[in-house]
């Protein structure tokens, strides 16, 4: 029978091992064009609502309600849905919507990292497009506008054009998705003893919580006592200009 490898063949076997602080392997694993292939059209998504769907639904929601130029085929990996797109264009479509309602759920959709191992995945932000109610037409302005957003997070973008079309802000924001989100603030506009109450209304969020003030589900699931989350939502901003 033959001899098991010395610890010498095993290091030249594997050739690209390493060693920290004299006794940690470090294996540098090598490159692999087939998943490389596989994955380069490959964008993650998360279904931020407590109301599951299935691999089935999402994949026929994607193959008869969304635009796209060839097939999207649709797996499951953990609690991450994985769009498989066979034309190049459709993956960064997807990676600039970066988030849907489908069925009525928010999907938050990001490019994957393929350095990164399943375990770190995060999605847990986007940008979302919020409106801006009860602002004076006098602070109708880019400089209020990204005030009001860096409120609710990091402002992206402001649509002043289709906005006051319809006499309101319209700003784009980051949000973390695992904080409660702001309902409204009073501002303050300079006028003598009169401070105005201004609501947000989130675009694409179907299911938002009176209760804790968190994405994707209702008042009646959830989880955080009445107490707690009256105490957190008694503390209203006041923006001053």
């Amino acid at each position: 029978s033959s001899s098991p490898p010395s610890s010498f063949q095993f290091a030249s076997a594997v050739s690209m091992v390493q060693f920290q602080h004299g006794t940690d392997p470090i294996v540098q694993l090598p490159p692999s064009p087939k998943d490389d292939l596989l994955w380069a059209n490959t964008v993650i998504g998360k279904i931020i609502d407590d109301r599951g769907l299935s691999t089935a639904e999402v994949e026929d929601a994607v193959n008869n309600m969304w635009v796209k130029r060839a097939d999207i085929r649709v797996s499951r990996l953990k609690d991450f849905f994985l769009f498989h797109c066979s034309n190049a264009q459709d993956t960064e479509d997807l990676i600039q919507l970066e988030n849907v309602v489908i069925m009525g759920v928010l999907l938050v959709l990001k490019r994957r990292n393929p350095c990164v191992p399943t375990e770190e995945w995060c999605l847990n932000d986007t940008a979302l497009w919020v409106q801006i109610y009860g602002v004076p037409t006098t602070h109708f302005n880019s400089q209020v506008a990204i005030k009001l957003a860096e409120l609710l997070g990091q402002a992206v973008d402001v649509d002043l054009q289709h906005g006051q079309k319809r006499g309101i802000l319209r700003v784009k924001v980051r949000i973390d998705l695992d904080q409660p989100v702001l309902s409204g603030v009073y501002f303050d506009a300079g006028e003598e003893g009169k401070v105005r109450w201004v609501s947000f209304h989130y675009e694409n969020v179907c299911r938002l919580c009176k209760n804790c003030r968190r994405l994707g589900h209702l008042a009646e699931s959830c989880l955080v006592p009445v107490e707690t989350a009256r105490a957190s939502n008694s503390m209203h901003l006041c923006l001053v200009l």
